[in-house]
């Protein structure tokens, strides 16, 4: 019987990283099976949750990449987004929340 493997952590996990409130943080490409279809492959992106709006980042995601073509998921202040390619920093600023004195 085989013993379960161990998780091995990414090198960009867990680093600090002092950026605009919803900076990009990184960017590391997902799959990289050369026989894999290009609609498959995901990029991975990491967005500081500082001033984000969940709700516009999924309308986002939903509207550019259809159902199902992409994940979010949060953890540890960063929002984690697998995605077929990154958001450019104008598109996530449109996920910032207003706030009005």
């Amino acid at each position: 019987m085989k013993s379960p493997s161990k998780p091995t952590k990414s090198p960009h996990m867990g680093k600090s990283h002092h950026l605009s409130p919803c900076s990009i943080v990184s960017r590391v490409s997902q799959d990289s099976n050369l026989s894999e279809p290009s609609a498959l492959r995901r990029e991975l992106q990491i967005i500081e949750d500082r001033y984000i709006d969940d709700r516009k980042l999924v309308k986002i995601c939903l509207q550019r990449f259809g159902p199902g073509n992409y994940s979010l998921e949060y953890k540890l202040n960063n929002y984690y987004l697998h995605v077929p390619e990154v958001l450019h920093e104008d598109v996530i600023s449109q996920c910032e929340i207003i706030f009005k004195p």
